[in-house]
C-alpha cells in the first residue's frame, strides 16, 4: 500500500485578513507604480515573510527588483510627508526614508519605510523630517551595495512597515528611521490596486537537482543537507535515502509564487504551507486520506505570513521552518542556502486548524 505526501499551499495575493500587530498605527495603502517610468509592477524577488540571512531571520517587507537607472517615486498618488530619512551606510545596504501622510503628537511616527536608496544629503529636503511630498514625486535611485565578501546585492527597493524617532547617533536630534526594520505588516495587504500575475503556485526541487530529487526532500530527523544526511548514524546515502525512506523523518518542499507564471523567478514564497498524506488503493490506485484509520495524519498547519511582528533574527523556529541546513542546535554548515531559496520543512508542524494561532508562527 503506498502513501502518497500533498502539499497545501496559499499565495501571498490570494489571501485577505485583518488581524492585530506589534506594529504601532494603522498602514495607509500602497499603489503601483515604485519606480519612475515603469507603469507596470517590478517582480517581487524576497517576499514578506520569506528564507532570510540568518542574521535578519524571515524576511520583515517586500523587495522590488530594479533595473539600472531606475528612481524610486512616492507609492501613491496622495500627498505625503517625509517622516526622516538616515544614511545607514553602504555596508548596511544605504540610506532609508519613511513617509506618512501626515504627522501628529510626539514620536514615535511610523509609516512605510524605503530601504537600499542612493541619497547624497538625507538632512535635506525632500528627506528630511516633515517635508512635504507629492503624489508620484520622484525620491532618488536604489542604491548597488555590496554583501560581505564583495558580492553585489541585486539592485532593488526594500519596503517595510518603519518606526522613526529621534537619531541614537550624534548629534542626536533628527527624525529618523530607527533599525533594525523588523516585519510588522504584511506589505501585500495594503495594495489598494487589483494584483495579478504573482499568484501561479509551482515547485522546484528542494536544494539538489538530480535524479532522486522528485521535488519533496526526505531528510534523518535531526539532518538537512546532503553532507549531514551522509554524516547521519548509519552514514546514509543521501541520494539512495530519497528513494528508500525509513525511520524517524523531515520531509521539505520547494514552493514558490511565479512572477506572471514565469518558473525563472522563482524567489517569492508563499502566505502559508500545509500538508496531508494520503493512502493510496492497491486496486483503483485511487487516494484517499490516511487519517481515518492510520493515525492523525489529516491536513496540517506549518505557518501563515499574517499582519504582525515576526521573529527578528535567529531563532530555532526560523532554522525549524526553513531546509537551508541551519540546525536547531545552532549548528551552521558552509555554504548555505542563497537567500530567495524557500524550502519549507513542513512536518516541524502539527496544527489541524491555526483558526485560534495567536501570531502565524504559534505551531513552529
Amino acid at each position: 500500500m503506498k502513501y502518497f505526501f500533498r502539499c497545501g499551499l496559499f499565495c501571498l495575493f490570494s489571501i485577505s485578513m485583518i488581524v492585530s500587530s506589534q506594529g504601532t498605527e494603522v498602514p495607509w495603502d500602497l499603489s503601483w507604480p515604485f519606480f519612475d517610468n515603469a507603469p507596470s509592477p517590478h517582480g517581487v524577488f524576497n517576499g514578506y515573510g520569506d528564507w532570510c540571512v540568518i542574521e535578519e531571520g524571515p524576511h520583515p517587507g517586500l523587495d522590488f527588483a530594479a533595473d539600472s537607472g531606475d528612481s524610486v517615486i512616492v507609492p501613491t498618488g496622495i500627498n505625503m510627508v517625509s517622516l526622516g530619512a538616515k544614511d545607514f551606510g553602504a555596508a548596511n545596504g544605504g540610506c532609508a526614508m519613511a513617509i506618512a501622510p501626515s504627522i501628529a503628537g510626539d514620536p514615535p511616527y511610523w509609516g512605510w519605510g524605503l530601504l537600499h536608496l542612493d541619497i547624497e544629503h538625507p538632512e535635506d529636503p525632500p528627506y528630511a523630517h516633515n517635508s512635504s511630498l507629492s503624489g508620484r514625486q520622484l525620491l532618488a535611485p536604489c542604491l548597488q551595495y555590496y554583501w560581505p565578501g564583495g558580492v553585489p546585492a541585486p539592485l532593488h527597493l526594500h519596503l517595510a512597515w518603519t518606526e522613526c524617532d529621534v537619531d541614537p547617533d550624534f548629534p542626536y536630534v533628527d527624525i529618523v528611521p530607527i533599525g533594525p526594520f523588523e516585519g510588522y505588516y504584511n506589505p501585500f495587504e495594503y495594495f489598494s490596486d487589483i494584483l495579478s500575475g504573482y499568484d501561479e503556485i509551482q515547485f522546484k526541487k528542494a536544494l539538489y537537482e538530480g535524479m532522486n530529487n522528485t521535488g519533496a526532500w526526505f531528510m534523518p530527523d535531526g539532518t538537512e543537507t546532503a553532507g549531514q544526511i551522509s554524516g547521519a548514524p548509519g552514514n546514509p546515502d543521501y541520494a539512495k535515502f530519497q528513494d528508500i525512506v525509513c525511520g524517524a523523518i523531515d520531509i521539505a518542499v520547494s514552493p514558490f509564487s511565479a512572477f506572471q507564471g514565469l518558473s525563472d523567478r522563482d524567489s517569492a514564497g508563499v502566505y502559508s504551507v500545509s500538508y496531508e498524506i494520503l493512502r493510496q488503493d492497491p486496486i483503483s490506485l485511487q487516494y484517499v486520506s490516511a487519517a481515518p484509520d492510520t493515525g492523525n495524519f489529516g491536513l496540517r498547519w506549518l505557518m501563515e505570513m499574517r499582519n504582525e511582528a515576526l521573529p527578528y533574527g535567529d531563532s530555532p523556529g526560523y532554522r525549524a521552518i526553513f531546509l537551508d541546513g541551519n540546525l536547531t542546535d545552532g549548528t551552521t554548515p558552509t555554504p548555505t542556502c542563497t537567500p530567495g531559496d524557500n524550502s519549507y520543512i513542513v512536518t516541524n508542524s502539527g496544527a489541524l486548524d491555526p483558526a485560534n494561532w495567536i501570531t502565524g508562527w504559534d505551531n513552529v
